[in-house]
């Protein structure tokens, strides 16, 4: 599964993985791509070319451009942590540069610089509908199937974007995603209980069942969300000083 429109990009190390990028005019409207002489190239963090302009693995449709390979390691080593030199205490990312060249029908060329991270693992959630239901069964008489699949898919990428500019670090390096299923169910229920089963009457039921649930589901994320346990090293494996209770976002133990 590729990066979404939408999200900062992610590809998994190892994996045939695509980037999307989505083309737009200065007032973010999309133009639609015309095959011409598009090309990506690869740049790595300190500006150097990995890979050279090419159209191989590339593909249009509509707006949006596809690049498609395996980011073998050789190539596109996972992208690195180190600290910063200020006073934050914050880590940052290497990151990769995709420089797209594209074309509209006029023949217009558009080049765009895409950001993007190698992640060793993509953030999922394992969440499903079925058990979303299983937990709330009220819910199950009235909801058309797949509604809270896109609750799902959404509030998880919310989380996704939220805990990567927490931490300045995108969350697949995070152990235990299931850390934020509490969160997840509570503010998937919340959400489709605001869209669908109550009316105006902000002292019904149903209104103050999904304000407690949002207020609920947002402090499980908090909670979950302010120490999570990290793979610093990106090598897949929970050393010892990764492990819970141990200072896994202390600057001072990771320089």
């Amino acid at each position: 599964m590729g990066s979404n429109l939408g999200r900062r990009a992610v590809v998994v190390s190892s994996e045939v993985d695509t980037l999307r990028f989505q083309l737009n005019d200065d007032q973010q409207l999309p133009i639609t791509l015309v095959s011409s002489s598009e090309t990506v190239q690869i740049l790595n963090a300190a500006g150097t070319e990995v890979i050279a302009a090419t159209s191989t693995g590339l593909t249009l449709s509509g707006s949006t451009a596809t690049y498609s390979r395996s980011w073998d390691t050789t190539n596109f080593p996972i992208s690195s942590v180190v600290w910063r030199d200020d006073k934050s205490g914050l880590p940052q990312e290497f990151v990769f540069q995709a420089v797209w060249t594209l074309y509209d029908s006029t023949p217009t060329a558009y080049v765009r610089r895409q950001w993007f991270v190698i992640s060793r693992r993509r953030f999922r959630t394992g969440l499903t509908e079925a058990e979303v239901l299983e937990i709330y069964p009220s819910i199950s008489a009235q909801q058309t199937t797949g509604d809270l699949d896109d609750h799902i898919k959404h509030v998880w990428g919310e989380f996704e974007r939220k805990l990567w500019t927490q931490h300045q670090l995108y969350p697949g390096n995070i152990f235990w995603p299931e850390s934020f299923y509490d969160a997840l169910h509570k503010i998937v229920a919340h959400r489709w209980y605001f869209d669908n089963a109550f009316d105006s009457d902000q002292d019904s039921e149903d209104w103050t069942k999904q304000e407690n649930l949002e207020q609920r589901g947002w402090a499980d994320f908090k909670d979950a969300s302010e120490k999570p346990i990290i793979d610093w090293d990106l090598d897949g494996i929970m050393d010892d000083d990764e492990r819970p209770g141990k200072d896994n976002l202390s600057r001072e133990t990771r320089r």
